[in-house]
């Protein structure tokens, strides 16, 4: 059941509740507990998962060589243990806010396992650039997701025809068990149980000062003689691998490639935290920043959101949407004068041009930091966002590094998709067609 719309929210639950339908259900009422922050209900969306797995879980999945029915295939996920989904939006204060309710008891299974693990707390953060747009933190036992996704790996091989599951018995057997056990033990025992990710957006040549990754450390000694062990290891099976280890500011520095490759993935060993990046200089700025010759960010989530964050949590995401659609702002003048002729064409009479694009300052005065946070009670697990504006970073990622692909590809002369379909064929993909190409020689 879903309805939108203020005060239909309302009166549609008094009707339901009236009238001994769904509201009388108990996991209808299982799906709502009362808010600590109540907000101006807008939406409600409601799913009861359970029923509908009852009803329709032995259904096949149609035209696969083997047997699979829909609740077979989410069992080892843990989804088939879920009662039910419950969403909800409205307003709190300036704040848009969304509440999403997965109502699924202790034990919990497959991948929602991997949420019963202990909280953190904004009291361990790596040191973050000053100019920051965005981190998460949650927890992450290495050895215990090593585990999970092997254990769900396992079940859904045993599922599958012969000729598939012996490809995944093959790719098992790289990693055999005195392997597994000695990274689990040289690699995964030394860490911490904290991850954090963040972008930096001092470094961001090509976005990849986006990509950036600390998981804390417990010890570092054991961890650097683990990986030591491994690029030996590495170098003994494949001569072609190639990677440096240095002291950078006084700590261990790894670079996974050569020093003419473009992309360079590095990873450093700094204060409790093991710090990866795309690109060194984001994670020597990291080093830098623990040092304090660099200025860090300092967390004050409450002014900048207006927000108290609970004290500890399973998870949470700060971001600030005012990059990103200044960004967006910035490119629609642009928009306007390129594509307005062509508006014309369609709607007749349509007067379009960067005239009409507000300043983006103005667009983004207004705007404030948005956060997520992610609590797990023995009940349910509960994602809640308060927000200025709802931006997809993940859009304006692929666009940025699509327009780099392109201007890349230009001194190449040739087309992004049209490499992409020759890449796809060398490899002996699906056939992929390029769309028709109208322009002239010249033109191009």
């Amino acid at each position: 059941m879903v309805y939108f719309g203020r005060p239909g929210v309302t009166a549609i639950i008094d009707k339901a509740a009236a009238e001994g339908s769904v509201a009388t259900s108990q996991s209808w009422q299982r799906a709502w507990p009362k808010l600590d922050q109540p907000i101006a209900e807008t939406s409600r969306a409601w799913c009861d998962v359970a029923r509908l797995l009852k009803r329709y879980g032995p259904t096949p999945i149609p035209e696969q060589p083997i047997e699979f029915t829909i609740a077979k295939l989410l069992k080892p996920l843990g989804f088939d243990e879920i009662e039910s989904i419950a969403w909800r939006t409205g307003y709190h204060n300036r704040h848009l806010v969304d509440v999403w309710d997965v109502v699924t008891p202790q034990p919990r299974k497959g991948l929602l396992a991997l949420y019963d693990q202990p909280t953190v707390s904004l009291d361990r953060l790596p040191p973050l650039p000053a100019s920051l747009r965005s981190f998460s933190i949650q927890p992450f036992d290495a050895a215990r997701t090593w585990d999970q996704y092997a254990e769900i790996l396992a079940e859904y091989s045993s599922m599958l025809q012969p000729e598939v599951a012996a490809f995944f018995h093959q790719f098992a057997q790289g990693f055999n068990r005195e392997n597994a056990a000695a990274v689990r033990h040289e690699l995964f025992a030394p860490l911490g149980n904290v991850l954090c990710t963040w972008g930096d957006s001092e470094q961001e040549v090509m976005s990849l000062g986006r990509f950036n990754l600390a998981i804390a450390v417990k010890d570092e000694p054991a961890l650097q003689k683990g990986l030591d062990h491994l690029f030996e290891h590495i170098q003994q099976q494949h001569g072609e691998f190639k990677h440096t280890t240095s002291m950078r500011h006084g700590y261990p520095f790894y670079v996974f490639a050569e020093r003419s490759s473009i992309l360079k993935p590095c990873a450093a060993l700094c204060d409790g935290w093991l710090i990866f990046g795309v690109q060194p200089q984001s994670v020597e700025a990291t080093l830098l920043r623990a040092k304090g010759r660099l200025p860090r960010w300092k967390p004050d989530i409450a002014k900048t959101t207006g927000i108290e964050p609970p004290k500890s949590f399973s998870g949470l995401t700060w971001s600030d949407p005012r990059g990103t659609l200044r960004f967006a702002m910035s490119l629609l003048p642009w928009v306007a004068d390129t594509y307005g002729s062509v508006a014309q064409q369609i709607a007749p009479g349509l007067d379009f041009s960067s005239l009409d694009i507000p300043p983006a300052e103005l667009v983004t005065q207004p705007l404030f930091p948005n956060l997520t946070t992610t609590i797990v009670s023995p009940d349910r697990i509960r994602w809640t966002s308060w927000s200025s504006a709802q931006t997809n970073n993940s859009l304006l990622l692929a666009i940025q590094a699509y327009g780099t692909f392109a201007l890349a590809l230009n001194f190449a002369d040739e087309l992004p998709f049209d490499l992409i379909t020759d890449i796809l064929e060398a490899n002996g993909a699906v056939d992929a067609v390029a769309p028709d190409d109208d322009r002239d020689d010249d033109d191009q």
